[in-house]
């Protein structure tokens, strides 16, 4: 019966996600889960670029001194520190912890959210 039916806004975002949908004759109907891919990968690109760069900074610090390894450790810090932080929103959002979200990563959410 319907009346025993929980609404959709009183079930926890979890649950929500997890239901299935059903078309007007009330077969099931699968939906695409929408997935920021976009974002994610500029979050591995980031990563990458940090993963690359500081130990190429390390190496030029161990050989040639601090003056040339300065711009290497800065190139690896802008890439390295924004991409393993969001790289972690995104594990934990995919494992489902509590308060995260994919719609909580900046750009995610726009991604998500395009028609």
């Amino acid at each position: 019966s319907r009346s025993s039916r929980r609404r959709m806004e009183d079930l926890p975002l979890r649950s929500r996600s997890r239901q299935r949908a059903e078309s007007p004759t009330g077969t099931p109907v699968r939906r695409r889960r929408n997935f920021p891919i976009k974002t994610l990968l500029l979050c591995l690109f980031l990563s990458t670029i940090g993963a690359i760069f500081i130990p190429i900074g390390v190496w030029k610090y161990q050989t040639h001194g601090l003056s040339e390894s300065i711009p290497f450790f800065t190139l690896g810090g802008i890439g390295a520190l924004p991409g393993i932080y969001h790289l972690v929103l995104f594990i934990r959002a995919y494992l489902g912890h509590e308060g995260f979200q994919y719609e909580l990563i900046p750009g995610a959410f726009e991604e998500i959210h395009a028609e």
